[in-house]
């Protein structure tokens, strides 16, 4: 039998892409570790099932947008493309 928490029944419903901590180190190039990091610090959001941690496509967006604007406002480049 299989038990779905509301987080994942919504985010199927609203046909929002769902990324594991592998899945998103592996899009940004980015070392699974700084993933978690990202995570734990809450830079990140995301949502613990299952003992693994899930991040949905808006939350992904919504984090690359704000080190985007940190960046831009410190005169840096940004360093990832969200368009991946």
């Amino acid at each position: 039998m299989v038990y779905l928490t509301k987080f994942l029944v919504i985010s199927h419903i609203r046909m929002e892409s769902i990324y594991t901590v592998k899945e998103l180190a592996t899009k940004l190039e980015v070392s699974e570790r700084t993933i978690s990091d990202a995570i734990k610090d809450g830079r990140l959001k995301g949502y613990k099932q299952f003992k693994k941690w899930y991040v949905t496509q808006s939350q992904l967006l919504e984090f690359l947008s704000s080190n985007q604007d940190k960046n831009v406002s410190k005169g840096k480049r940004p360093n990832v493309n969200p368009n991946k």
